[in-house]
């Protein structure tokens, strides 16, 4: 039987981590998601008693979101009938030649026979996106062996204040064996374009106080923050429409983070030239790769420790959100050191005290 927790008990979790591309989730962030979500017929439905819900750790609000934002591990038991199969907790790398495939039941075949992966489709995707999600996982399987044991695919759209959660991460725990999932948000997908409007919201951390949109056009309006990754960015901007494909999307969503991040440097130096860094389709999915194998040799993984504030300043030079905690902090230099990018010591002081992956 599946086993899953939500709240004291530590033998078993049902952990969920969501790609975040900007600044801290406010205070009541996780609770007021999980709480839209309490009229799904087939998801965890948590306690409707609000004094219950005061003074829940970040890290049990992110636990009991996992559980009623797709309701992953019981979709997955029922949809595996218990036979999620064998773990790639030890998998070695091992070359895999890459198909597009011209069905999504021939993807589905491709995930299973020469991947070793289950996809559990609640929302279909489209077969643009169920191959981009096949090629990089025949890269990762390819480069480092280990992959995800399931990705999940689901139709749960959420409010505005977590629609950039387009991929999320967790692990089930089934016959005393945990498996990885990816989570992907096939709606977020489907509307990306209300992301897009998230980030230019007025607010202190906005894209719309380095850039704005003219004549359907968007332009720099700030030259310190002007740099070749930043031209290459808002081209990007520019070229978004409804046919654009989900590496299109993928690559835009990476790359606001790093321009989120230029706009917070600026507001700390606002006469300094800021350079923007790289950005690229596979960023997000590093992200949460870096979450998987962090939380397998990290043993407070699940606290949701928090970082000093000297910490964060370090943390700050990585992005706006790896100061978010700990977890976020790995999974951010983890991807930036799996794209080739370069750290400070202190930086990777800190990547080492709070065991980050090996690259």
């Amino acid at each position: 039987m599946l086993d899953y927790s939500v709240r004291n008990n530590t033998n078993s979790y049902n952990n969920y981590y969501s790609s975040r591309i900007y600044k801290k989730p406010r205070e009541n962030d996780y609770t007021r998601s999980f709480l839209n979500f309490k009229s799904q017929p087939d998801m965890f439905k948590p306690s409707s008693n609000t004094d219950d819900k005061k003074g829940l750790s970040k890290g049990l609000k992110l636990t009991i979101l996992g559980l009623a934002l797709a309701g992953v591990s019981a979709l997955v038991y029922y949809a595996t009938k218990g036979k999620a199969g064998k773990s790639q907790r030890n998998a070695i790398a091992e070359h895999i030649d890459f198909t597009p495939a011209k069905s999504i039941e021939e993807a589905k075949i491709f995930a299973k026979e020469k991947l070793g992966i289950y996809y559990n489709i609640k929302k279909e995707p489209s077969l643009d996106t169920i191959n981009t999600i096949n090629e990089w996982l025949s890269k990762e399987k390819t480069k480092t062996g280990k992959i995800f044991d399931i990705v999940d695919f689901n139709g749960v759209i959420p409010d505005k204040v977590n629609i950039d959660n387009i991929l999320s991460c967790g692990t089930i725990s089934q016959n005393n064996t945990k498996y990885n999932f990816l989570s992907i948000n096939v709606d977020s997908i489907n509307n990306f374009d209300e992301i897009v409007k998230k980030v230019f919201e007025p607010d202190e951390i906005s894209l719309s106080n380095i850039i704005r949109k003219n004549n359907n056009k968007y332009e720099l309006i700030n030259n310190n923050a002007k740099s070749a990754n930043m031209d290459k960015f808002i081209e990007k901007l520019n070229n978004l429409n409804l046919k654009s494909s989900y590496k299109d999307k993928l690559e835009l969503y990476d790359g606001m983070g790093a321009a989120l991040q230029v706009v917070e440097q600026l507001n700390k130096n606002p006469n300094y030239k800021i350079n923007m860094s790289d950005f690229n389709w596979e960023g997000a999915f590093l992200h949460e790769k870096g979450h998987m194998l962090h939380q397998e040799v990290f043993k407070d993984f699940e606290k949701a420790p928090m970082l000093s504030a000297l910490e964060e300043n370090i943390a700050m030079k990585v992005s706006n959100y790896a100061k978010s905690d700990i977890r976020e902090f790995v999974a951010e230099v983890y991807k930036g050191l799996r794209n080739g990018r370069q750290f400070s010591d202190d930086i990777m002081a800190l990547y080492k005290k709070y065991q980050g992956p090996s690259v």
